[in-house]
C-alpha cells in the first residue's frame, strides 16, 4: 500500500503541473506566472495538512 505523504504529494504536483498547463494554454505569459504563484502557494498548504496529520502532530 501506499503510504499517504508520497501520494499526497504526488497528487499537489499533478494537480499543480496540470493548472501550469492549462492557464498557459490560455493566458499571456505575465497571467500564465502569476496564476502558477497563487495555484503553488493554494497547493503547499495543503500538502502541509498532510504532513502534519502524518506525523500526528
Amino acid at each position: 500500500m501506499i503510504e499517504p505523504f508520497p501520494l499526497a504529494l504526488l497528487l499537489s504536483v499533478f494537480v499543480f503541473v496540470g493548472l501550469r498547463f492549462i492557464i498557459r494554454l490560455k493566458s499571456s505569459t505575465l497571467i500564465s506566472e502569476t496564476l502558477s504563484i497563487l495555484a503553488f502557494f493554494f497547493l503547499l498548504p495543503m500538502l502541509g495538512v498532510q504532513i502534519m496529520s502524518i506525523i500526528g502532530a
